[in-house]
C-alpha cells in the first residue's frame, strides 16, 4: 500500500483547495464542527467541506463544465492531491458525505466520456468515513492527480492510497465487556473517562478513538452541565455570525489552479517512451541563464518575475509593445510578431521600439496608457494617401510616411452591420450564443442551430464550436481555433465578395437597417445622409445622392411600389454593405 495523501500528516504544500469552502487547513481530530443543527467533534484528520458554504448558488448565466464532471458545480468546493504516479491502478479514498473524484490522468483537465467516463467516481452520501475504491488500471504508469467535489455539506475526505486493498479503518473508542457486575462495569467506565479526560487536559482529543468518546459525552444527556451548553452556545453564535457574511451568489471558476512544481525529463526523438535527463524547470536559458525556478508549487509566480524583470529581460515587453503596434497600424515594428529570434526580421524602428517597450515597463505595464499615447500620435492620424516620391523610396511603407489601408476582421464586419440596422446588443458579459447552421453546416456532433443575428450579441460572444464555424467570418479571414495566432492573415478573395451579396444575414441586417431608416421621420435625402454617417462616418457626396435616389427609383419600379416601401431601402443597404468603404479603414 501507497499512501498518496494523508491529512494526519501532509504539509502546507499539499493543502490545495480551490477556494476557501475548505478552511485554512485540515481539520484536526478534536475540533469542534458543526453537522446539521448538532455539534461534534472531529474525528479524523480530513479536508472538511464547510457547512457555511453549503447555500452558495451560481450566478445567472454561469456554464457548468462539460461532459461527466459537470454533473456537480465543482467551483467553489473543490480541493484536489498533490501529483503522483497510478502504480497499482486501484486508489481508495477515505471519505465521508456524498461526493465525486474525478482522476485527472497525464494533466488532463477536461473530459467527456464515454472514452474517459471512468476517470469520475461519484459516491452516495454517508454520516461516516468509508474507503470508497476507484479502479484506474487502464492508466497505470500515467502521472495524476484527483480532484474531490463535495456533493452535500458533510462532505470530508481523509486520506488517499493506492494498492490491491485499503488500510483497516480506526478502531472504536474501547466499551468496557458485558458480563460484570454493574460495580465492576461503572469502574471501567470511570477508568476509561479519567484516562481520557487526563489527555484532554492538556491538549484537545487527538485520535480518533478520542474524537468518538468525546462525541459520545457530548450527546449524553446526563454529561451535559449549564456551563457547556452556555459554551457550545457561544460558539455556535459566534458562528452564525459569520455564516451570515457569506455571498451566496458566487461567479467563481477554476480557471487557473496551483499545484507541485514538477520537472520534465527530454523525450528522446520526441518519443514519450524514450525519457531522457531531467530538465528543470526555468525560463530560457538565452535569455535569463541557467538559473530555474525555486518554488515548492508551481513556480508560476517565479517565473513571471524572471519574464517581466526589465534588468535581465526587456524582451517582453518588447514583444508586447510590438504587438500593440500591430494591431493599431496593421504591421508590428518587427513585421514577424510570434518571432524576435534571429530567424524573424529586424526592427524598422529598433530605438522606438526600445523608447516605447521602457515607457511601457515605467507606466506599470499599462496597455491602457500605451494604447493612448499611441492613437494620439501624429503617426496614428496619418491619412492613408500618400506622397508619391515617398512611395517611390518606401513603396512597402516599412517607415510610416503613411497610414495602412486596412480591411476590418470578420467579427467587426459582423458587429457594424448589427450596429447600423440597429440590432447590435452591448449587453456586457453573460452566456455565449449558439452559432448558426445553415444546412451545408452538417456532421457528426452538430449542435443545436443558434439565432441568425445571434441575438444581436458581439461576435465576442458567439460560441466556438471547431467543426461548425461561422462561414461569413471564415471568408474573412477569423483564424479557425486549433492554435494561437499572432498576426492575423489578410486575403482578399472572390468568397469574400460572395457572402457580402449572398449570406442570410447580410440580407437580414440590409432588411432591418431600412427598417429602421424608414421608421424615422425625414425626406429622402436626410435619410440617405443617415445611412451614409452610420456606414462611413461622413455624408454623401452630391453625385452619391442622385445615384442612390435614381436606385430607389428603379427598384420601387421594380417592385411596382413607392420609394417608401421597404424592400428597395433594403435593397439599398444592402448596396451600401458590399462597399468597400463599410470593411475598410481608410
Amino acid at each position: 500500500m501507497d499512501v498518496v495523501l494523508d491529512y494526519a500528516t501532509s504539509g502546507p504544500t499539499e493543502w490545495l483547495p480551490d477556494e476557501g469552502s475548505y478552511g485554512a487547513g485540515p481539520t484536526r481530530p478534536g475540533s469542534l464542527r458543526m453537522v446539521g443543527e448538532n455539534l461534534r467533534f472531529a474525528d479524523y484528520a480530513a479536508a472538511e467541506i464547510d457547512r457555511a458554504w453549503e447555500g452558495i448558488t451560481t450566478a445567472p448565466g454561469t456554464v457548468n463544465d462539460p461532459g461527466a464532471i459537470g454533473k456537480r458545480v465543482r467551483a467553489g468546493s473543490t480541493i484536489r492531491t498533490p501529483l503522483f504516479t497510478l502504480k497499482s491502478g486501484r486508489l481508495h479514498y477515505l471519505v465521508r458525505g456524498a461526493g465525486s473524484a474525478y482522476a485527472a490522468v497525464a494533466g488532463h483537465t477536461l473530459i467527456d466520456g464515454p472514452l474517459h467516463g471512468q476517470l469520475v467516481s461519484a459516491f452516495k452520501g454517508s454520516a461516516t468515513f468509508r474507503w470508497v475504491t476507484h479502479d484506474l488500471a487502464a492508466y497505470k504508469g500515467q502521472p495524476a492527480h484527483v480532484e474531490f467535489t463535495a456533493g452535500d455539506g458533510n462532505f470530508a475526505v481523509a486520506m488517499v492510497v493506492q494498492g490491491d486493498t485499503p488500510p483497516p479503518l480506526s478502531p472504536d473508542p474501547p466499551v468496557p465487556a458485558d458480563g460484570k457486575t454493574p460495580d465492576d462495569l461503572a469502574g471501567e467506565y470511570q477508568r476509561l473517562f479519567s484516562a481520557a479526560l487526563e489527555r484532554w487536559t492538556a491538549t484537545p482529543p487527538s485520535t480518533v478513538a478520542d474524537a468518538r468518546l468525546a462525541n459520545t459525552l457530548l450527546g449524553h444527556p446526563r454529561v451535559s452541565s449549564k456551563a457547556m451548553d452556555d459554551a457550545l452556545g457561544a460558539f455556535v453564535e459566534k458562528r452564525e455570525e459569520l455564516t451570515r457574511r457569506v455571498v451566496t451568489s458566487s461567479r467563481l471558476a477554476p480557471a487557473m489552479w496551483d499545484g507541485p512544481g514538477v520537472n520534465e525529463h527530454v523525450f528522446i526523438r520526441g518519443s514519450p517512451k524514450g525519457v531522457g535527463e531531467e530538465v528543470p524547470r526555468r525560463f530560457l536559458e538565452s535569455l535569463t541563464g541557467p538559473e530555474g525556478v525555486k518554488s515548492s508549487g508551481s513556480g508560476r509566480l517565479e517565473l513571471a518575475r524572471q519574464m517581466t524583470d526589465p534588468a535581465t529581460n526587456p524582451f517582453i515587453a518588447r514583444v508586447m509593445v510590438n504587438r500593440v503596434w500591430h494591431h493599431l497600424f496593421g504591421r508590428g515594428l518587427v513585421g514577424p510578431v510570434d518571432n524576435f529570434g534571429v530567424l524573424g526580421e529586424p526592427p524598422t524602428h529598433p530605438d522606438l521600439l526600445d523608447f516605447l517597450a521602457d515607457r511601457f515597463v515605467r507606466d506599470g505595464w499599462s496597455l491602457k496608457r500605451l494604447v493612448r499615447d499611441l492613437v494620439l500620435s501624429r503617426t496614428y492620424r496619418m491619412s492613408t494617401l500618400g506622397d508619391p516620391a515617398a512611395a517611390a523610396a518606401d513603396p512597402q511603407n516599412l517607415h510610416l510616411h503613411r497610414a495602412r489601408l486596412r480591411r476590418l476582421e470578420g467579427e467587426a464586419i459582423r458587429d457594424a452591420m448589427l450596429n447600423v440596422s440597429g440590432r447590435l446588443d452591448r449587453t456586457q458579459f453573460g452566456p455565449s450564443v449558439p452559432i448558426h447552421l445553415t444546412p451545408f453546416l452538417d456532421g457528426r456532433g452538430r449542435p443545436t442551430s443558434g439565432p441568425l443575428d445571434g441575438d444581436g450579441r458581439r461576435s465576442i460572444y458567439l460560441g466556438v464550436k471547431r467543426n461548425f464555424l461561422s462561414p461569413m467570418l471564415l471568408a474573412f479571414d477569423t483564424p479557425i481555433p486549433f492554435s494561437t495566432v499572432g498576426r492575423r492573415q489578410v486575403s482578399n478573395v472572390p468568397a469574400q465578395a460572395l457572402i457580402l451579396m449572398n449570406d442570410p444575414f447580410v440580407h437580414q441586417q440590409a432588411g432591418a437597417w431600412a427598417k429602421r431608416v424608414l421608421g424615422e421621420p425625414g425626406s429622402t435625402d436626410e435619410r440617405l445622409t443617415v445611412m451614409y454617417v452610420a456606414a462611413f462616418g461622413r455624408p454623401p457626396t452630391a453625385d452619391q445622392t442622385t445615384a442612390c435616389r435614381e436606385f430607389l427609383t428603379e427598384q420601387a419600379a421594380r417592385y411596382r411600389a413607392d420609394v417608401t416601401d421597404r424592400r428597395p431601402w433594403a435593397d439599398l443597404a444592402h448596396t451600401l454593405f458590399n462597399a468597400k468603404e463599410f470593411i475598410y479603414l481608410d
